[in-house]
């Protein structure tokens, strides 16, 4: 009976992290983030080689959601969006702080407050956009992540956004729920 509990209970921890990112959430992430990348007054200055690179940052235990979330994104936007395609890469948080890959937008999934800070550095030094599941990243100068109440609303870092060098538009501005 011990050893089930303690197989049960691997089990649990090996999956229970899944949880924070259901199918609906990542279903909304996919189609959101390439809008998002264009309600940047400055977008065309962000695009690498004219494309949307979007930069899926994710720890050993997340692969999986990183690799859903870039079959979501590449599903719904095979085409490209105005005319702009769009690149996805999959980067450990380690080998992104390492190399410092380019990026128009940086996908966080759960991480260390380190590596946030690291990103969040690395985002202000080269104009990157930062989004993130867990708003509470937003305190530590994530640039947008989702407001999920009543509505679902982008919910914008205004402060860290000036510090990347984005101006969002104004429907943007209208339409979210602002970090103070």
């Amino acid at each position: 009976m011990r050893n089930i509990f303690l197989i049960l209970l691997l089990i649990y921890n090996l999956f229970a992290r899944a949880g924070d990112y259901s199918d609906l959430i990542l279903d909304m992430h996919a189609n959101i983030l390439p809008k998002l990348v264009l309600m940047d007054l400055k977008f065309k200055d962000k695009l690498i080689d004219s494309k949307v690179l979007i930069s899926i940052l994710y720890n050993n235990g997340d692969k999986y959601i990183a690799q859903k979330l870039k079959k979501l994104i590449k599903k719904r936007y095979k085409n490209g969006i105005k005319n702009i395609q769009i690149k996805i890469k999959l980067i450990q948080y380690d080998d992104f702080i390492k190399t410092e890959d380019k990026s128009t937008l940086i996908y966080l999934l759960d991480t260390s407050k380190e590596n946030i800070l690291d990103i969040v550095d690395s985002a202000k030094k080269r104009s990157y956009i930062t989004f993130s599941n867990n708003k509470t990243y937003l305190e530590f100068g994530i640039n947008m992540s989702l407001h999920i109440g009543k509505k679902v609303k982008p919910y914008l870092n205004l402060k860290s956004m000036k510090e990347n060098g984005i101006a969002p538009i104004s429907t943007l501005l209208k339409i979210s729920k602002l970090y103070e």
